[in-house]
Order: C-alpha cells, then structure tokens, then sequence
C-alpha cells in the first residue's frame, strides 16, 4: 500500500510540474506576439495637453479634432 502511495505521489508530483512547464511556455508565446502586435503599430500617439486635460493625438496632427476631444457628445464626436 506505501509503495501505491508513493509511486501516485511521484506520477502527480510529474504531472503538476509539466502542467507548470506548459503554462510558462504558453505565457512566453502570448508575451512574443503582443510585442510583436504592438511594434506593428507603430509610434505611439502624442499627448495634447488643452486646459488641464490630457488628450491622445490620434493622427499625430498636433491639434485637437472634435473626434479626439473626449469632453464633447458621442453624437458630435462621430
């Protein structure tokens, strides 16, 4: 019975560790492909700083457009 005991001991403790082994190994292939996304984007849009609030510059114009400027209506922003 020890013998039972001690040999399904061992098989779980093997399972537990591949099953740990498998999910870093999932982890480091969903960590390369989001950085491989995002260096697709490209650069990051600028900040625009208009009376205290921060805006992002969508296109990189160096303005803000009505649709950028998240205080307005959804309705006038579309």
């Amino acid at each position: 019975m020890k013998k039972i005991l001690k040999i399904s001991g061992i098989v779980i403790g093997i399972l537990l560790i591949l099953v740990v082994l498998a999910g870093f190994i999932g982890y480091s292939r969903i960590s390369n492909k989001a950085t491989d996304n995002y260096a697709k984007l490209g650069d990051k849009a600028p900040q625009l700083n208009i009376d205290g609030y921060n805006f992002r510059d969508l296109n990189k114009n160096g303005k803000l457009d009505v649709y950028e400027d998240t205080r307005l209506e959804i309705e006038d922003r579309i």
